[in-house]
């Protein structure tokens, strides 16, 4: 039965169906690991590390002891541990009492499991190597920052007060922007006159909030999802979610000892989070190349998920997967090589996989979130896509993103382009995957050119302008154009600051908590009331026009349990009463399709 709604308030978080489910193979007998982490065999592993094992099936968690995971080092002998259930029952993760010892070998066996289907799994066991390597902090993120005293947090009032050495905004074409605010933080390499700062300003360039950033400078100062501020701090090498007054309510970082990487904090839509690390690793490049250096520093990245209760239930190391040689126009005879510099991370709400920009490769790939494994590779020397519409392929990109109709969105930096002119742009590419296809269907170049040597950013905007950011380039810091590219709006920095990223979002977008991906505006669905739940809930959705419909709950093995409705509504807002009737406790899934899109939510049944 469905009810139709006066009015419904809209949140845009978006479930995970994929994981909840076990994997193709669930009608097989047979529960098996379908990925680890370190990656099996492995090298250059932190000593630090916890390790996780994913089956195919959730197990049974009042049958899981400690002593169900054996971890022997070749030094360090048997390692007595943790263990708990994460990632909807499916993840052991083993955290060790004590380090690891540079250098041996790590054997881990985990017993015969049983699952909550009633199957059990086999014994399992792999290895991997600790890294001799200290795992210091390296030069990525160590950057000169000068600033007065830290100024006090200013009011959401116009104007706000603004101290002696903030940096002089100026905004060069103010047309006809789209409604909103921009979020950035600036920074400087040796600009001495002024400090670094958190800010929010309106399309005239005026200042509506303020934070001094000092000592260290910020990056990445943006809205999430869940109505906090997050950004991060150079000084202490972790993301800080903030409140509406500034003040820090929860952190962030990097686990198994590799340090927090400034690139991307990735809010997802089911409540966990993804971010980058980075850490070194002590290499004898005449490996790799004749004249090499033999105690080289090479820089490798981590890719690491974290569930809504910050346990680490994926870590993807480009180390297990790329080889050093794939860098591009980069130096491999010299002593420090950063050989991938990983610097965006996408989720995917169509096939929960991650879609990972690394600049030294020239390369976005995707990974599957599942089992770790590679799905495709685009761009750099290991590219399976073709070029259409374009005669320029990407070079040294940031901050790719998908679209609702699954365009993707880049900053083309352009370092080795092989132009006689240096210039960047903002790229929207239409993606076949099956064809393996890339088609270039919108572009910006900056009139005159501008080149940006890093950083940078593209956000497509509600209305369908476009917003760009620039990074490190002198000329000019945002631009905001129409799709026609005219350009509409125009702001600089001071010579010697600039922006890695900026967003922006109007006051309707952050209340309505659509400010992580964007989402088909065509629908909308509402987390169940109440959830968790006993017997009953009552699930709502938004149509903003006439369109056939689906909703549909599934249990945790992606089996369909209720069919709440099928059928055609008109635009408008409704509600459907979910009876759990006798189903057990557990995760279900409820899921909002339409013919262009769809939406699913996570529910929770507990009597």
């Amino acid at each position: 039965m469905l009810t139709k709604l006066p009015h419904l308030r809209f949140f845009s978080t978006l479930g995970l169906f994929f994981a909840l489910c076990c994997s193709a193979g669930i009608s097989n007998s047979q529960v098996h690991v379908v990925y680890t982490y370190p990656w099996r065999n492995s090298v250059g592993v932190s000593v630090k590390t916890a390790i996780g094992i994913r089956y195919t099936e959730a197990l049974s968690r009042s049958l899981l002891t400690s002593s169900a995971v054996t971890v022997t080092g070749s030094k360090s002998g048997i390692h007595k541990g943790k263990v708990i259930l994460a990632g909807y029952g499916r993840t052991v993760i083993f955290t060790p009492a004590n380090i690891f010892y540079g250098g041996e070998k790590v054997l881990v066996t985990i017993s015969s499991l049983q699952c909550l289907s009633g199957k059990t799994s086999l014994q399992y066991s792999f290895t991997f190597q600790i890294s001799k390597s200290k795992f210091l902090p390296n030069s990525l993120n160590e950057m000169e920052y000068h600033s007065s005293e830290e100024t006090p947090l200013s009011s959401h009032e116009l104007p706000v007060s603004l101290p002696s050495n903030f940096p002089a905004l100026q905004v060069t074409n103010n047309g006809d922007p789209s409604a909103g605010n921009f979020y950035l933080t600036n920074f400087t390499y040796i600009n001495k006159e002024y400090g670094p700062y958190a800010m929010i300003l309106d399309n005239s360039g005026d200042v509506l909030f303020q934070h001094s950033t000092y000592p260290g400078g910020a990056y990445d100062f943006r809205p999430q999802p869940n109505g906090l501020y997050t950004y991060y701090d150079i000084s202490v090498s972790k993301f800080y979610a903030v409140d509406s007054n500034f003040i820090k309510v929860d952190s962030f970082e990097a686990a198994n000892g590799y340090t927090t990487d400034y690139h991307e904090l990735s809010m997802l839509p089911f409540g966990g989070y993804a971010l980058l690390a980075y850490y070194t690793e002590k290499t004898d490049m005449r490996n790799v190349i004749s004249d090499g250096d033999s105690a080289a520093e090479v820089i490798y990245f981590v890719l690491q998920e974290f569930d809504i209760d910050k346990n680490l239930i994926f870590e993807w190391r480009t180390q297990d997967h790329f080889d050093i040689a794939d860098a591009t126009n980069q130096d491999l005879t010299s002593h420090t090589i950063d050989c991938v510099h990983c610097n965006s991370i996408e989720f995917d709400i169509r096939d929960t996989t991650f879609l990972l920009s690394s600049r030294s490769l020239d390369e976005i790939t995707k990974i599957n979130s599942e089992d770790g494994s590679i799905i495709w590779r685009m761009g750099g020397k290991h590219n399976q896509f073709t070029l259409t519409n374009d005669t320029i392929p990407f070079s040294h990109q940031h901050h790719v993103r998908l679209l609702p109709d699954g365009n993707m969105t880049l900053f083309d930096n352009g370092n080795f382009r092989n132009a006689q002119v240096f210039f960047s742009r903002a790229l929207e590419y239409g993606v076949d995957q099956s064809a393996k296809t890339i088609t270039k269907v919108w572009e910006f170049r900056h009139n005159p050119d501008v080149f940006s040597s890093a950083m940078g950013s593209v956000q497509r905007l509600a209305d369908g302008n476009t917003l760009i950011g620039w990074g490190l380039c002198d000329s000019v810091a945002a631009t905001e154009v129409k799709p026609d590219g005219s350009t509409i709006w125009e702001m600089r920095l001071p010579i010697g600051d600039y922006n890695y990223r900026i967003y922006k979002f109007t006051d309707d977008q952050l209340r309505s908590n659509v400010a992580s991906q964007p989402i088909p505006s065509t629908i909308s669905l509402e987390q169940n009331y109440p959830n968790p739940f006993s017997s009953f809930s009552v699930i709502g959705f938004k149509m903003s026009e006439r369109t056939p419909v689906t909703l549909i709950v599934y249990d945790a093995l992606g089996r369909e349990v209720r069919s709440l409705f099928s059928g055609t509504v008109d635009a408008g807002d409704y509600s459907s009463k979910f009876d759990a009737g006798n189903l057990p406790n557990g995760f279900y899934m409820c899921k909002l399709t339409t013919p262009f899109a769809s939406i699913s939510r996570m529910i929770i049944l507990s009597r």
